[in-house]
Parts: structure tokens; sequence; C-alpha cells
């Protein structure tokens, strides 16, 4: 059992997902609605997006990197071997082939590294297409991932909370087609609400939170 409202309880929410485990976890007091279920939720969509972009992370960088090797290859080839691909050696063909995502390199001996790369080239895939490249992994893509890996999650970062500000979004923007006598009777209903919200702040909760 954890303690309410504990970082320990919202991690433990975080990878529940029978209600079972979540009684067990919680000794049976948690509500739908109840802060750390909400947090403990976003914890684990959280966690999903870090996974993520870890891996998007290492496709971008992995590719940048095999490319910048390969490009160094072709300019030896352009400036010193004066295009003629029969001089490059092994290790230099793989890097071509890897960079263009050939599969089975490994088992394949030199002169098939070098008819493969003569057929990229006559297919007029040889070259460097920018349009064709993932974007690079950004100073910005950096901060965001780190963010979301030690930015503490609260209350206001959830789904339900999302949902309320759309709610007001779509209120506003239904109260801007009403009519004068629809936005009479609405300001009066919001009033009531209004004097509820005094009762809340009393102490007398309404008991009929809805949950998500």
């Amino acid at each position: 059992m954890t303690a309410p409202r504990s970082r320990e309880r919202q991690e433990a929410l975080s990878a529940i997902n029978t209600a079972g485990k979540r009684f067990f976890a919680t000794g049976g007091g948690t509500h739908q609605t109840e802060d750390d279920l909400l947090i403990g939720q976003e914890i684990g969509d959280r966690k999903k997006r870090v996974a993520n972009l870890e891996k998007e992370r290492k496709k971008r960088l992995d590719f940048f990197e095999r490319r910048e090797a390969a490009l160094i290859v072709l300019d030896r080839l352009e400036h010193d071997l004066a295009g003629d691909v029969s001089k490059l050696g092994d290790t230099d063909l793989k890097k071509l082939l890897v960079w263009k995502g050939v599969a089975l390199i490994s088992k394949m001996k030199v002169g098939k590294k070098r008819d493969v790369w003569n057929r990229i080239v006559r297919d007029g895939n040889g070259g460097d297409k920018e349009e064709s490249n993932p974007a690079r992994w950004t100073d910005e893509d950096e901060d965001e991932l780190e963010r979301l890996r030690t930015a503490p999650v609260t209350i206001g970062d959830t789904a339900y909370a999302r949902f309320e500000d759309q709610m007001i979004q779509d209120a506003e923007l239904a109260y801007e087609k009403m009519t004068p006598e629809q936005r009479a009777a609405y300001l009066s209903k919001l009033m009531e609400i209004d004097a509820a919200g005094v009762a809340y702040d009393d102490g007398n909760a309404p008991t009929n939170k809805a949950p998500v």
C-alpha cells in the first residue's frame, strides 16, 4: 500500500492496468477522479512518450553518423580515385551500403558489394538527397526529451485537466453563437454554479464529480 498524494503511489499507479492491482496499491481508496490516479496515468503516458522519443533520437543520430561516414567515402571516391568504384575497399563499400540501408551486407563479398553500389548509382540513388533524409535531432528536441524525463507531473498536466480546458473553450464558442435569450439563461445558470462554488470553498464540496 502507498501513501495518498505520494510520488511512490503515483509511480505505482502509472504501471497498473487492472482494478485489482489499483485496489492493492491504494488500499481501495482511489476513485477514478483522484489526483493520484490521474497523475499516475499521465506519468505512464509520459514514460511511453520518452521511450518513443529515445528510439527516434537513436534513429536520427545513427542515420547522420552513417551519412557523414559515407560522404567522406564519396568525397575520396570523387577527388582521389577519379570515380573508380573498383578501387574502393570492403570497409568503404560497407559504409556506402549501410548508409543506403542495404540489408545482409555482412554476407556479401567485396565484388557483390561493389555490384550493389554500382546498381544504386545507376538507379540515381547514389547521391545525398536532403529531402529524403530524416530531420536532424536538434537541441530543442533534446530539451523536450529531457523535460519529459525530469519535469514533475502535476494535476494540470493530466488528460482530465486538458479535457476541462477544452470544455471551457467549447463553452466560450457556444456562448458566442447564442441568442440574447439563450445568453441570459446561460448567465443565470453560471450564477447558480458560482453560488455552488462558494459552498465548495466553504468545505461543502459536491459529491457528483464526474469520472474520467
